[in-house]
């Protein structure tokens, strides 16, 4: 899907929320078009690997997840982001808190 300028303000959060599917393993990540802006703003449309994407529950947190596989990977490596803060409110150091 081709995307126009997708910036902060065009960017839809309700529809990408209501978009967004359970976190499967077995199914390369399906792409309406909320989704397709959210990983061109971002930059995580990264056509030479598998990219699963999807939401799992975690307690009482509703939380979203990407994995990315290479057919050439012998590791695995665990990025925990955003725990206590947004991805979304330090993109490109926009926002940033200071300690």
């Amino acid at each position: 899907m081709p995307v126009a300028n997708v910036s902060a303000d065009t960017l839809d959060i309700p529809s990408l929320k209501q978009s967004l599917e359970p976190l499967s393993f077995s199914a390369l990540v399906s792409c309406p078009q909320p989704v397709h802006d959210y990983f061109a703003y971002y930059g995580l449309n990264h056509v030479s690997t598998a990219h699963y994407f999807g939401i799992f529950v975690s307690g009482r947190y509703v939380l979203a997840a990407h994995n990315y596989k290479q057919d050439s990977s012998r590791e695995t490596v665990f990025l925990l982001h955003g725990f206590y803060d947004h991805l979304g409110i330090l993109k490109n150091g926009k926002g940033r808190r200071e300690p």
